[in-house]
């Protein structure tokens, strides 16, 4: 079984966050708000999660009625390193940053971070910064970061549930255990 992660069509039973419902969700403000413009940083396209996530983030333009532009997604792998790398290109090809930005992991978002840190000292940023997967010391930043929380504790359970039942020989066909995640709406708090 996979935990985390799952293989459409492979026939094994998976326990995953409901990423594509999570970051709908999250987005949905920010473009109710009049954002016309939301760049999306992913990790590896073959990943079921990075098609997850940028399927939520596209459901979200469609809903708000916004087309995507054509430099808004730009996805490498889910390194820090990456991160910054987008950010970089972003700014350089654009002169500026993009109005708001949702990373596909809190590691793309650290890239982003040591961009703005490094070349503006973070007096200049996106006007919204979003962020799938959260962390407290998010709460310690001079800018404010919504984020999806992952239920891990529901991933597990879910994961071991399957696991258990596989032990004990029952058979489960392919199907995904679809755990919700909240949200951490750190900029309705300022």
């Amino acid at each position: 079984m996979f935990a985390d992660r799952h293989i459409p069509g492979s026939g094994i039973p998976s326990a995953v966050t409901d990423a594509g419902d999570s970051v709908a969700r999250l987005l949905a403000p920010v473009l109710a708000a009049g954002v016309d413009e939301l760049a999306y940083f992913g990790g590896q396209p073959a990943l079921s999660a990075s098609r997850e996530r940028l399927a939520g983030y596209r459901q979200s333009l469609a809903a708000a009625g916004l087309a995507e532009g054509a430099d808004w997604v730009a996805e490498r792998d889910f390194q820090r390193e990456s991160g910054y790398r987008m950010m970089a290109d972003w700014h350089a090809g654009n002169g500026r940053y993009p109005r708001a930005l949702f990373t596909a992991s809190i590691t793309l978002l650290e890239g982003v971070l040591s961009f703005i840190r490094e070349r503006h000292r973070m007096r200049e940023a996106p006007q919204f910064l979003l962020t799938f997967d959260d962390h407290p010391l998010l709460d310690c930043l001079p800018l404010a970061v919504d984020a999806i929380r992952q239920d891990s504790r529901a991933l597990a359970e879910a994961s071991l549930s399957q696991a258990l039942a596989l032990l004990q020989g029952v058979a489960l066909a392919e199907r995904d255990i679809r755990v919700p995640a909240s949200l951490n709406l750190r900029r309705l708090a300022v």
